[in-house]
């Protein structure tokens, strides 16, 4: 979303129409059960009341329409949070679709654009312990 190490402004909301440019401009498509990266360009590790661009529930629907089986992200929802939350109340909570938060996706846009390339084999295993809610995991990108 954010090409050419830019960032999306702070108030900005994603949605599918802008999805749906994004891969037409990188040449590419989503088919059901792929992961959709969405890179805002924005280092999320900030206080929750400063603002940060995130997806809006057209997205959501775009993700489901798409059958997506993951979403990884560096935006993921609006910040300060606004009801409903799109990605987690929504994406997550209620279709059951595993978020990736927080991503560095910086190195990962660069080599896509290096390559002129923006789909690739998506590797994640995380690992099996039980009673979690959420895990950090490392997803490797294969071309």
């Amino acid at each position: 979303m954010a090409p050419g190490g830019g960032r999306l402004d702070a108030d900005h909301r994603v949605g599918g129409t802008q999805l749906d440019a994004a891969l037409d401009r990188a040449g590419t498509s989503v088919h059901p059960g792929d992961a959709v990266v969405v890179r805002g360009g924005w280092d999320v590790d900030r206080p929750m009341t400063q603002p940060v661009p995130g997806l809006d529930l057209s997205a959501v629907a775009w993700l489901d329409e798409h059958g997506a089986a993951l979403y990884i992200g560096d935006i993921s929802d609006a910040r300060p949070p606004s009801f409903p939350m799109p990605m987690h109340q929504v994406a997550l909570a209620r279709l059951g679709l595993p978020l990736v938060d927080a991503a560095a996706l910086d190195d990962l846009a660069d080599r896509c654009a290096a390559l002129r390339r923006w789909s690739f084999m998506l590797v994640l295993a995380p690992p099996r312990i039980t009673g979690t809610t959420g895990l950090a995991v490392n997803p490797l990108a294969v071309f």
